[in-house]
């Protein structure tokens, strides 16, 4: 929430055995693989690296402008029970 303007949205998904959580903002830029290092004591820059770490599968895709608004992006990741 830190890095928005704007309207977001969250959205939990339960198919078993997977949750799938997406979240939503106005941004239409989408995050790159984690890759610098951040010290232990950063105050930010670790979520990607924890989305990394513990889900089974994550991703993203960019919204077009349309009838619902100016575009934006979802992010989403899966984690399945029992890995």
């Amino acid at each position: 929430m830190r890095h928005i303007q704007g309207p977001a949205g969250v959205r939990l998904q339960w198919r078993h055995p997977v949750l799938r959580v997406s979240v939503w903002d106005l941004i239409p830029d989408l995050p790159k693989p984690y890759r610098q290092a951040v010290g232990s004591g950063a105050e930010a820059g670790r979520g990607l690296a924890i989305v990394e770490l513990f889900a089974d599968r994550w991703g993203g895709c960019a919204i077009g402008k349309g009838e619902l608004g100016s575009g934006g992006k979802t992010v989403w990741f899966e984690l399945v029970l029992g890995t």
